[in-house]
């Protein structure tokens, strides 16, 4: 399982625990203030998603699609944590 995702789900969990601080504004599905139970089906989706995907594919792309979204990913996580934004199961 890719951890960027499971950082990126914890601290969007973060940002629904914490909404008069923080709010989600780069996801459109997400805008605002979501509910914990609307974030836990959207990376529930997400991950179903990204593992069909990882099925589909011939094995030879796997790795520079699984690079390329632990890299958003990360990216977003970094982002995330600068702004003080923790992870939060």
């Amino acid at each position: 399982m890719n951890m960027s995702i499971m950082a990126d789900w914890g601290q969007t969990r973060y940002i629904a625990h914490h909404p008069d601080q923080y709010s989600e504004t780069f996801n459109p599905l997400l805008r605002g203030d979501p509910s914990i139970g609307k974030v836990d089906v959207y990376f529930l989706a997400g991950l179903m998603f990204h593992n069909g995907v990882m099925i589909a594919l011939p094995k030879k792309h796997r790795p520079y699609y699984a690079g390329a979204v632990m890299a958003v990913e990360t990216y977003f996580v970094i982002s995330n944590n600068q702004i003080g934004i923790k992870v939060d199961f």
